[in-house]
């Protein structure tokens, strides 16, 4: 079989709550139907999908394919209105998921903890770079 656990792919269909595109991990390998179980996470913990698929249904993910536009710390405007985060919200990137996908935190006024979604990179603009406390050089 083609791929080892560990192994980043990208899947070709829509699947779930998986786009043709996003990037997901090999997390088990079924030889018995030549199938992965793949795991699309939001971070590392964070599982957002877990589905069957099959190789045809795959493509290798090669790292560093394009160079990230935006980078944790970036504050980013969201130019769509997305599901309980209307167009407009301001928010900070807190690290890349896939090619042109970041996991963003946007502060929401109605909940206590800032709502981690992923962002594609084209429904954002970057407003400016926001210094974490503990990173300034005396």
């Amino acid at each position: 079989m083609k791929y080892k656990i560990g192994d980043m792919v990208i899947s070709l269909l829509e699947r779930g709550t998986v786009k043709e595109g996003d990037v997901g991990c090999i997390d088990a390998i079924h030889k018995d139907n030549c199938s992965y179980t793949v795991g699309f996470y939001a971070t590392e913990d964070a599982l957002l999908y877990s589905g069957r698929f099959r190789e045809e249904e795959l493509r290798p993910h090669v790292k560093n394919e394009e160079t990230a536009l935006y980078e944790e710390g970036d504050v980013v405007e969201l130019l769509v209105d997305m599901p309980s985060l209307p167009k407009g919200s301001v928010g900070e990137i807190v690290s890349l998921i896939s090619p042109g996908v970041y996991a963003a935190s946007f502060a929401i006024e109605s909940m206590t903890v800032p709502l981690l979604v992923p962002v594609q990179a084209e429904n954002i603009r970057k407003l400016g770079h926001h210094e974490s406390p503990h990173s300034h050089h005396h």
